[in-house]
């Protein structure tokens, strides 16, 4: 690797056209990273993770969850330019868009008047991404030139999010009013007024009124978050938005205490039924019976 500086002295010692702003490397020109030595100058150094003063400066510039990516999109860059657009793939002519790395993927020959696609890349996401793949695309004009924008919309997990909040909502939805009908019947009948009936009922309405909660929340807060591009309910962080998580944290922890008292009631019945002492002879007799 040959690097370069702002002034006209190289600094290694194979001679490399210096440009502001980035190296020559024979005929290539390429972006640099100035980096401040040891001696107080300045340093143009090429985007390649093997040099230690790039990586040191790259690193401290990220934050840590994404120290690895730029290095893989380095090699990734290397690898297509040497192995499809070095002249080494067959393209034919007037019929294929030729092999291109739009900086993120590496786009193998299409024919004309196609819409290639390839699996979304780990740089679209902020986060690992998601399990299963999503696939992005690329128009190759029928005068065998690629669309200059690579279609990474289709990368979005966004419309995935919607219909799994929607298919939850609507399912929570179907649960509050399926049960409000045995809720009533709990309350307005009197011959079901006992202990074990009242324990069913209380959890049932913590179900309830959990659901309802998430509900509201997903509806308001989630997708909102989702389908809005300026300033969100979730980034105004404003005191209604606080008192609802903290309610659905609540609710939730309430029916966890509702299916507490359930398990403690229903282990003290089946302590009562051996209770009793049974005489040993009794016993003996039902064992040689």
């Amino acid at each position: 690797m040959y690097v370069c500086s702002d002034s006209t002295e190289p600094v290694f010692e194979k001679q490399v056209l210096p440009r502001r702003g980035g190296c020559v490397y024979g005929n290539l020109f390429a972006p640099c990273l100035e980096v401040v030595k040891d001696d107080g100058t300045c340093g143009c150094f090429p985007f390649d993770p093997s040099l230690e003063e790039v990586a040191t400066a790259v690193r401290k510039a990220l934050v840590p969850s994404i120290h690895g990516r730029w290095e893989r999109c380095f090699y990734g860059a290397v690898d297509c330019c040497s192995h499809f657009m070095n002249g080494n793939y067959t393209v034919q002519v007037n019929s294929q868009c030729p092999p291109t790395f739009d900086g993120w993927s590496c786009w193998q020959p299409a024919q004309n008047g196609t819409v290639a696609r390839s699996v979304c890349p780990e740089f679209a996401y902020s986060n690992s991404g998601p399990t299963c793949h999503h696939f992005s695309h690329k128009q190759c004009h029928p005068q065998g030139a690629w669309e200059l924008q690579t279609d990474y919309s289709t990368c979005s997990i966004t419309p995935r999010l919607l219909r799994r909040y929607r298919y939850y909502i609507g399912v929570l939805t179907f649960s509050v009013v399926t049960s409000f009908p045995a809720i009533c019947i709990f309350i307005f009948y009197k011959r079901l007024r006992v202990t074990r009936v009242a324990l069913h009922r209380n959890l049932l309405i913590a179900i309830v009124l959990r659901n309802i909660i998430v509900v509201i929340s997903r509806n308001v807060i989630y997708i909102d978050e989702l389908t809005n591009a300026g300033e969100t309910i979730m980034s105004q962080n404003s005191v209604a938005c606080r008192v609802l998580a903290f309610a659905e944290r609540l609710a939730g922890n309430a029916v966890f205490v509702c299916m507490m008292l359930e398990g403690i009631y229903l282990h003290r019945l089946i302590v009562a039924v051996f209770k009793q002492k049974l005489s040993m002879k009794i016993l003996y007799c039902i064992g040689v019976c």
